[in-house]
């Protein structure tokens, strides 16, 4: 009891790393014998928020010779006739299955893995699957999105008057200013413009609706959905950390392998930095999600007890 006392205390003061790990945990990922089977675990079904490493951890899955990836699908996202798992799929607020027919289909074809990379709607996060989800600092994540985004002259991922872009591309590199959001609104038919600078993962969790609230205007009721959705998670991974041994134990454990991180793939690459202000901009906007992302680093924390 004096130990369960103290490792307590020590997540309370923000210090988890301080506790000492068992003697089962210390032992390097390819020593150890009890890992997971695909075959008599859950199937996983991914989250995939853009520019989370959700596109690597579908290749790592591909690659891993252990999991069966849903088929048909785009980028580890089922995309059937009528199930649509991939990137802003839902122009309409519906449901595309139910947790019932989502687990028939992948138990009926052996399948072990698929991602949704859309908004989450019900029938998404399943207690018939593994739940795992990969975030990232909402800022470093932004600043990622909008170096691709600014990158790809396809009309459908700003709002920007065509004669203005360039311009309001180097204004939000110095202000990270909300007047700039023309600049990162991706499929802009599906949501408002700018909802991936305005807390966007608390948005997807609160549905298609979510996409939709006005820019600036999420509340803590919208965050407090998310939280509580965000507790049905079984696996819940940080980019930042992905090549990490503790990052490796964790998805030993739940998945019965980890990643081997080389190049990481669908990278940006962008020689322009952000200013300070621009960072310290964005970071106020995305105060929810700042609060969800410290609150999954505490799930994960409690969870290591």
């Amino acid at each position: 009891m004096a130990r369960m006392a103290l490792r307590f205390c020590l997540v309370v003061l923000g210090l988890v790393t301080l506790c000492t790990p068992s003697a089962a945990s210390e032992r390097r990922p390819e020593d150890r014998k009890d890992l997971l089977s695909t075959t008599t675990r859950k199937p996983v079904m991914f989250t995939h928020i853009h520019k989370s490493a959700g596109t690597t951890m579908c290749e790592a899955a591909r690659s891993s010779g252990k999991e069966r990836v849903v088929k048909p699908m785009q980028n580890c996202n089922w995309k059937g006739e009528d199930i649509k798992d991939d990137f802003y799929s839902s122009a309409m607020d519906r449901e595309w299955t139910d947790c019932k027919t989502r687990y028939e289909y992948f138990s009926k074809n052996g399948y072990t893995w698929g991602a949704i990379e859309r908004e989450l709607q019900d029938g998404d996060i399943c207690p018939q699957f593994l739940n795992a989800i990969s975030l990232r600092d909402p800022v470093d994540r932004i600043i990622s999105l909008f170096d691709q985004i600014s990158e790809n002259q396809s009309p459908h991922v700003t709002t920007c008057d065509e004669k203005e872009r360039k311009q309001m591309i180097q204004a939000f590199r110095e202000t990270g200013g909300e007047e700039c959001k023309c600049t990162i609104s991706e499929h802009k038919e599906y949501a408002i413009e700018g909802s991936q600078l305005d807390n966007y993962i608390t948005r997807i969790f609160n549905g298609q609706k979510g996409l939709l609230i006005p820019f600036g205007q999420l509340n803590q009721t919208h965050l407090e959905v998310a939280k509580t959705k965000l507790k049905s998670y079984d696996l819940i991974l940080f980019t930042e950390e992905l090549n990490s041994p503790n990052t490796a134990r964790a998805m030993d454990a739940v998945l019965g392998w980890h990643v081997d991180l080389g190049e990481r793939a669908n990278p940006s690459h962008s020689e322009h930095a952000f200013t300070q202000k621009a960072r310290e901009n964005i970071r106020k906007m995305n105060r929810f999600d700042y609060e969800l992302y410290d609150f999954a680093k505490m799930l994960k924390a409690w969870r290591a007890l």
